[in-house]
C-alpha cells in the first residue's frame, strides 16, 4: 500500500470510508456506516484490521486523515500506536498552484484540484479508480470558483445540501492521493 485516505464519520448517516492506494491503483473503498464507527478507537482498530480484508498496512504507510473535528481522535490513536499519520487540515493555507498557475485558497482546494489534474487523460497519472457511480459522483460533485485568495472548492456542507449526501468516498480517495510531507500536513 502506498497511502491510505480516511474520511471519518462518528454516528449519523455519513460513512467512515477508508481508501487504500497502491501507486496509481485505488481498489474499492471500505465503507462503514457512521453508527458502526462511534469513536476514534473503533476506527483505529478497523485500520489495523485492514489486513484481514486483503490490504496489509505497515506502520510506515502514510495515512491521510482530515483532523478537523472527528478525525482528530483516530489520528491521535493511530499515531500513538506508531502509524505514519498525515494530519490533513483543509483550512491550512496552500503555497501550491494549478498547472495553469492559479493559486489555491487552502489545502482543500489544492487536494481536490490535484485529483482533478491527476485524472486528466492527457497529462494525468493514469489512475485506476474503482468502477461505479458513487466514485464518479463523489469525485465530480464539488464545484469551484476563483476568489481573491485563489481557487476555492465548494464546502462539504454545501455539497451535501446540493446532492443530498456526503461525498465520503470521494473525500477518502482525495486524501489517499494528497501530497504527503512537511508542506502537506500540520502537527
Amino acid at each position: 500500500m502506498s497511502q491510505l485516505g480516511i474520511d471519518v464519520a462518528r454516528g449519523g448517516k455519513d460513512f467512515t470510508v477508508k481508501a487504500p492506494r497502491y501507486e496509481t491503483w485505488f481498489p474499492e473503498p471500505i465503507k462503514h456506516p457512521g453508527a458502526d464507527t462511534p469513536d476514534g478507537q473503533v476506527i483505529a482498530d478497523q485500520v489495523v484490521a485492514l489486513e484481514t480484508l486483503g490490504h496489509p498496512i505497515t506502520k510506515d504507510v502514510p495515512i491521510g486523515i482530515d483532523i478537523i473535528g472527528v478525525g482528530a481522535s483516530p489520528a491521535d490513536i493511530l499515531r500513538s500506536r506508531g502509524y505514519n499519520v498525515v494530519s490533513l487540515d483543509a483550512r491550512t493555507a496552500s503555497s501550491a498552484s494549478t498547472k495553469g498557475k492559479l493559486r489555491f485558497a487552502n489545502k482543500r482546494a489544492e487536494w481536490w484540484w490535484g485529483m482533478r489534474e491527476d485524472l486528466d487523460p492527457n497529462t494525468g497519472q493514469d489512475y485506476a479508480l474503482p468502477p461505479g457511480p458513487e466514485v464518479l459522483g463523489d469525485l465530480s460533485a464539488p464545484r469551484w470558483k476563483p476568489t481573491a485568495s485563489g481557487v476555492r472548492i465548494e464546502e462539504k456542507e454545501e455539497i451535501i445540501k446540493r446532492i443530498g449526501h456526503s461525498p465520503d468516498v470521494g473525500e477518502a480517495i482525495v486524501y489517499a492521493r494528497a501530497p504527503v510531507g512537511p508542506t502537506a500536513w500540520m502537527l
